[in-house]
């Protein structure tokens, strides 16, 4: 079965730019949606090509065949032995460069938020809805899609809902985005073109039984809390702390002061060198920040309410498991 071309053009998109299609793959797609990407910018033509890979088993060592026409046809000189002069097609001397940018934003077109359409960073692009909360976030290169600490970024530039369109990942690394929060989907499912180039955007729901309030577990035993959908690995005193939070929620006081923060910590031997409870709690809320969480998340997840001290604000269940 022939690959589309939408499918073809995100294939291509997944390697560093600059990005080629050329003419021997591009011929099956010619018609009308080839043209319509020709003249919105997603494909620009190159000028016709003068040269041609030399014979495979050649022992010329030439880098490049010279590309002359004659008696009609366009020819690949082989300067090593003419019998083997390769002719060539109209097609074969096409080629087109591949402007992801462009294809992206016929994404944001289809949506009709093309004035939502921002560059977060290079390659990687948000659109930002108008009505609906959330938002949408596209990432052609595989590259780009790799780079370290890329789903802590996205959480810094926008909160709440938000879906990421990329490559087909892997779970294993699809799971650092879903440990932020951020749901993933492949942008070869979820887009589709007609025949005469106009694209078609259907994109997944968030699931059903994907909470509102999260339930909240600590793991003492292994330092680790999870959050709904996403573990984070926290140092041993950051841990004890949210595990008493966690119990201090359940009391009719489910506040704790920074003088509680140090009992917890350090109970009633403190060294000298004890740290005040408000450094503790900021350390927790960084460790929770460096996992995957915004700031805004912790912020509301860990109030701090004047003189009373510091509680959790978490409406879905919350454990401590040892």
């Amino acid at each position: 079965m022939t690959e589309t071309l939408l499918a073809l053009l995100w294939r291509l998109s997944e390697t560093d730019e600059p990005i080629f299609l050329w003419g021997r793959q591009a011929a099956c797609h010619f018609g009308p949606a080839f043209d319509r990407l020709l003249a919105s910018g997603v494909l620009q033509e190159c000028p016709p090509a003068t040269e041609w890979d030399p014979c495979v088993d050649c022992s010329c060592g030439a880098d490049a065949r010279i590309i002359q026409f004659r008696e009609g046809a366009s020819w690949a000189l082989c300067p090593h032995d003419r019998h083997r002069d390769t002719r060539l097609e109209d097609h074969d001397l096409r080629s087109f460069q591949v402007h992801p940018d462009s294809l992206v934003g016929l994404i944001a077109d289809a949506l009709a938020q093309r004035k939502g359409l921002s560059l977060l960073m290079p390659g990687v692009w948000l659109i930002e809805p108008s009505e609906d909360p959330a938002a949408i976030v596209v990432v052609p290169s595989r590259g780009t899609l790799s780079q370290t600490g890329l789903e802590g970024m996205l959480r810094e530039a926008r909160s709440g809902d938000l879906l990421l369109l990329a490559p087909s990942i892997a779970a294993t690394e699809r799971l650092r985005f879903t440990r932020a929060g951020i749901r993933t989907a492949p942008l070869a499912a979820t887009t589709s073109m007609s025949s005469v180039g106009l694209l078609t955007v259907t994109l997944p729901q968030m699931a059903v039984e994907a909470d509102a309030h999260p339930a909240l577990t600590v793991f003492r035993g292994a330092r680790r809390v999870a959050w709904g959908d996403r573990q984070i690995t926290l140092s041993d005193q950051p841990t004890r702390l949210l595990a008493a939070l966690i119990e201090q929620a359940k009391t009719p006081r489910p506040h704790l002061t920074a003088r509680d923060v140090e009992d917890v910590i350090y109970g009633s031997l403190a060294p000298t060198t004890a740290r005040p409870g408000r450094d503790i709690v900021r350390e927790l809320r960084d460790a929770l920040t460096r996992g995957g969480l915004n700031r805004a998340e912790v912020g509301s997840l860990i109030r701090r309410e004047g003189n009373r001290g510091w509680r959790l604000d978490c409406q879905g269940t919350m454990r401590v498991e040892p």
